[in-house]
Parts: C-alpha cells; structure tokens; sequence
C-alpha cells in the first residue's frame, strides 16, 4: 500500500485486515491533511464498527455517510469533507455520485478507495456494484484524482481475478497472515 499500489488483501478473518489499510491511510493523512478516503463497506453494522476504529486513533476526521444521515449533515460533509468518509455501494450511487459534482475537491484529494468485504459483490448485486465502481472512478478521474483501491476478503475463491472484475484495476496480493491461529488436528 505504501507503494501506491492497488492491494488485495486476502488474510483469514481477525488477521488485522482494516488495520492493514487503516495504517497506511492515517500515515498519509498525517504527511498531507488534505488526504481523503473513501471507505466502501457493505453492511452499515461494518461502517460503524471502522467508524470507532479509525476515530480511536485521533489522526484527521472521520465520518459515516449512509442512509441514517439526515440530509443537511450530508450537505455540510459535501461542502467540508472529512479525511475519511464511510459509506456504502447505495450512497454512492443514490447520493454521491447523483451530485459528483459537488464533490469534485473531494474527489481531486482522494488517495485510496478501500472495498471491505468483496465476497458481498457477487451476482447480479455484485454487477451493480462494479458498475457503480466504473462511475465512480470516471467522476473521480474528471475531478483529477487518482486513488489507488485496496480490497479485502477473507473468504473469496479466485480472489484477484474476482477484485479485477468488481473494481476495474491489477491488484498485488497479500494473503500472507502473521495472526496467530490455534493448532489445527
């Protein structure tokens, strides 16, 4: 990730997959406060359990963006983005990308767009949601961006190829984990 690659991580669950592109995201945001991340997730029970996560660090600001949000929070975080914004495949496609233009200096500072959780994407949801990651990417590039996509899976066959086809970009793969596991019989 510190080399500006696209990187999918593929470590068992509780290996310290969010830390391994939470880190690297709040290193970037203390180098350049104008950092931005977006952070796409797909239940919104996972935005608030990265939403306590990433805040307990106190290194830029964080926020949820999702349909619990009352429209005239999500007109101010429009207007003042924070360095990380969380959110979900609807949002993006009901709201965000509904107004891009209106996030376009968001947008020219984003520097990484984490996928949590790809295994979610499959079938006919999952093509909307590559869809949905085609605009997005499109309005980003228009606005001047050009963030590197990180995806994580714990439980996915064919993994890379799979990355490749939701989100459009090569990935690196990381699939070694150094979290302990008990012994196995």
């Amino acid at each position: 990730i510190r080399q500006k690659k696209n990187v999918l991580i593929t470590t068992p669950t509780a290996s310290g997959k969010s830390y391994g592109y939470v880190l690297p995201f709040l290193d970037a945001v203390k180098a350049d406060p104008q950092t931005r991340g977006l952070f796409i997730f797909p239940m919104n029970a996972l935005t608030n359990d990265q939403l306590e996560k990433i805040s307990e660090f106190g290194i830029g600001s964080v926020e949820k963006y999702d349909g619990t949000i009352k429209s005239h929070v999500k007109k101010r975080l429009r207007e003042n983005p924070p360095n990380a914004l969380l959110t979900n495949p609807d949002q993006i496609h009901q709201s965000i990308l509904r107004t891009h233009d209106k996030w376009s200096d968001f947008f020219k500072n984003l520097k990484f767009i984490v996928i949590d959780e790809i295994h979610n994407y499959k079938g006919y949801f999952g093509s909307n949601v590559s869809n949905i990651l085609f605009r997005l990417l499109n309005a980003v590039k228009m606005a001047g961006g050009n963030p590197q996509i990180i995806c994580t899976s714990a439980t996915i066959h064919n993994a890379k190829a799979f990355a490749k086809e939701l989100a459009w970009v090569d990935f690196e793969e990381v699939s070694w984990s150094g979290a302990g596991s008990p012994e196995k019989y």
